[in-house]
């Protein structure tokens, strides 16, 4: 299975990602990861992502997250992907209550491990807040509301729902709500995609 999983800042997709082509055996490609190197060397994400797939361990699927975030970028992927002969099945859009979506955002912080930004939001969880994606602990710092959270949200939202338009009308979107519990959003991403497979031939 070729899947590309999706969603707005402070989902989680990272860890999400990374642990769902663990659990299926799927290679994993985070363009997110890769940003840096690629603004170094000069390589677009599109050619990292069609070099990646070269690799005969993608034979066997992917996860692809990352990429893209705009409708052209979608539509340059596609065909990228249809040239060597590896579209993907479904786009996972994953979605998370706005409420809890916004607090994550606002107390966002740069993991000193892994370099994500990840957030130092813990819902009243006991402990220090840690990475959503290494889960390494978080440093310390400000919690405040940054001046343009609110519209960097809403542009993430416009550009994903224009995706969600153009992946639903070729029938490869699949919605997924989550709840921001990680255990219980992996589990509900994976029940989300046995349930459109045996509904779908994949």
């Amino acid at each position: 299975m070729r899947l590309n999983l999706l969603g707005l800042p402070g989902t989680g997709i990272a860890r999400l990602a990374r642990e769902l082509s663990q659990s299926a055996g799927l290679m994993l490609l985070n363009v997110d990861q890769q940003a840096a190197d690629d603004a170094i060397s000069g390589e677009a994400p599109l050619a990292t992502i069609t070099r990646e797939l070269a690799d005969t361990a993608a034979r066997d699927g992917f996860v692809l997250q990352g990429f893209p975030q705009s409708l052209p970028q979608a539509q340059t992927l596609d065909r990228a992907l249809a040239m060597i002969g590896q579209p993907f099945h479904l786009a996972v859009i994953v979605r998370l209550e706005t409420g809890i979506l916004r607090r994550r955002v606002r107390s966002s912080r740069q993991c000193s491990q892994c370099g994500e930004l990840s957030t130092a939001y813990t819902d009243g969880a006991p402990g220090k807040p840690a990475c959503l994606d290494c889960g390494a602990e978080l440093p310390e710092g400000s919690q405040d509301d940054g001046p343009d959270d609110e519209d960097l949200l809403a542009a993430a939202e416009r550009h994903l729902s224009r995706l969600a338009k153009y992946y639903r009308t070729q029938n490869r979107l699949l919605n997924v709500d989550i709840t921001g519990e990680h255990q219980a959003d992996l589990d509900c991403i994976k029940n989300a995609l046995q349930t459109r497979m045996r509904h779908h031939q994949i």
